[in-house]
């Protein structure tokens, strides 16, 4: 189990016998990360700079990156991903909780789903140990 370290610095202003502290902090990653029990390993956020830099971080090793976004240029979030392998077996079926989703795949062939607004993208990706990103646009 990975540790999440807050680390915290405090500044003091003195105004007319006055201290005023303001605190700097990483909040909690507020994403998503799950194991499952067939060993795949995923998360999805990205909501925000602090949390797309806890994605980076915590998504290390991860072979695919599913990016969500609209025509117009905005991030999507609440969009449902389903993963399959070459036997038609589900292996990841989630909600991402923010445009970034990543999984750690074995390497093979995979169809992605993805539905969101109404809308589904299907797409086939073969997975390497080397990271893939999917950028995945809808007319939102």
């Amino acid at each position: 189990m990975k540790k999440l370290i807050l680390t915290t610095t405090l500044f003091f202003l003195v105004n007319a016998g006055t201290a005023i502290a303001a605190v700097d902090f990483i909040p909690p990653f507020n994403g998503q990360h799950r194991t499952l029990a067939n060993g795949i390993t995923y998360y999805s956020g990205g909501v925000g700079i602090t949390e797309r830099k806890q994605m980076e971080e915590m998504s290390k090793g991860c072979n695919l990156k599913l990016i969500f976004d609209s025509k117009s240029g905005n991030f999507l979030s609440a969009v449902a991903v389903t993963i399959q392998d070459a036997k038609g077996n589900v292996v990841v079926d989630a909600i991402s909780k923010g445009p970034w989703f990543s999984a750690k795949l074995p390497a093979g062939t995979y169809r992605v789903k993805t539905h969101f607004d109404h809308h589904e993208r299907v797409q086939n990706v073969t997975v390497t140990q080397k990271p893939q990103n999917l950028i995945l646009s809808w007319n939102a």
